[in-house]
């Protein structure tokens, strides 16, 4: 039943209707689902930011280490140490600035780019803890190293820079 007072509509139970006799509370349900939607997409788009941001944080505190400490950090790294030598340390050490430069070019993109160009910068530099993984592995080096640390780095960029490219923002 609908009461009509000429300014609004109202339904049997007293509830305000739009033009087509929905009830209020209905639209109310719709509005609820779409905000909650939008507060999912919110979530997900933050949290694929954080986990960039991790990411770059990450690569740039090991890029110091292999530029500080090169033989050290190569210890990590899953592949036995080079040989010794006087140039060894430096030709490590390049690794690391290359490792600072990528953690820079995600924290560069998250403060002057699109969400979309983090996803699609994270989702290329995913290709150098592949490569590294698969390199280890070709090599018959630590397979925890190679799974544990730089398959997993490689996941987490992944899973960071779909919902940005998708448009999860």
């Amino acid at each position: 039943m609908r009461i009509d007072d000429g300014l609004t509509k109202f339904d049997f139970f007293g509830q305000a209707a739009d033009c087509d006799g929905i009830p209020s509370f209905a639209l109310c349900d719709h509005a609820r689902f779409r905000d909650n939607a939008m507060l999912a997409l919110s979530v997900m788009h933050w949290l694929a930011l954080g986990m960039a941001l991790l990411v770059a944080l990450a690569i740039i505190a090991i890029g110091i280490g292999y530029v500080a400490s090169p033989t050290t950090m190569t210890r990590s790294f899953g592949l036995p140490l080079p040989e010794s030598g006087t140039h060894i340390a430096w030709w490590l050490r390049l690794k690391g600035v290359r490792d600072i430069a990528a953690g820079l070019a995600v924290l560069a993109l998250m403060m002057w780019g699109t969400p979309g160009a983090v996803g699609l910068i994270l989702l290329v530099e995913a290709i150098i803890p592949v490569g590294d993984m698969l390199l280890i592995l070709a090599a018959k080096g630590s397979t925890k190293s190679a799974f544990g640390m730089h398959g997993v780095t490689a996941v987490l960029m992944i899973l960071a820079a779909l919902p940005l490219m998708i448009g999860a923002s």
